[in-house]
């Protein structure tokens, strides 16, 4: 296997990236809405055009077009992913209330597809895998191409 880690800061194969996360807030009437956030410093990470789409279909069976591939060690966040400063219990079930319902914690932050500009054009997360073999953490993460008024829903 190869090992990635080296190659991560040589400008040949990696270069910074301009990330927006976006993270869900809930106003006083509970509507949605999403706070956007650059990312800084700009994590590094390899992007290439397009991936093969005639292996990814939408659910209505039509290919999905205008595709980045993005390879990096930076955690990139798909639609509904949370996270939590409270650590789950190293072992044993679940807590839960009174009445056996799993407790949420009350620090819990849930986020929209992080969204991804290259070479001026928009792109949101849509896809992330795990690429551990290549190195600690690094991912390969899909994104498709995105109107920018759909960014700001």
């Amino acid at each position: 296997m190869i090992d990635m880690d080296d190659l991560i800061g040589d400008p040949d194969f990696f270069q910074p990236m301009t990330i927006w996360r976006r993270q869900i807030t809930y106003g006083g009437n509970g509507v949605e809405t999403a706070a956007p956030a650059l990312i800084t410093p700009q994590p590094l990470g390899s992007i290439q055009s397009g991936a093969n789409p005639e292996m990814l279909r939408q659910a209505d069976l039509t290919s999905v077009e205008n595709l980045i591939t993005i390879y990096t060690d930076f955690r990139l966040y798909t639609e509904g992913t949370s996270s939590s400063a409270t650590p789950p219990l190293p072992f044993g079930p679940v807590q839960t209330d009174i009445y056996g319902n799993a407790v949420i914690p009350t620090d819990l932050v849930q986020f929209k597809s992080d969204i991804v500009v290259f070479l001026g054009d928009v792109y949101e997360v849509f896809l992330v895998q795990d690429w551990t073999t290549y190195g600690a953490g690094f991912i390969e993460a899909l994104a498709r191409k995105v109107s920018r008024g759909q960014v700001a829903q």
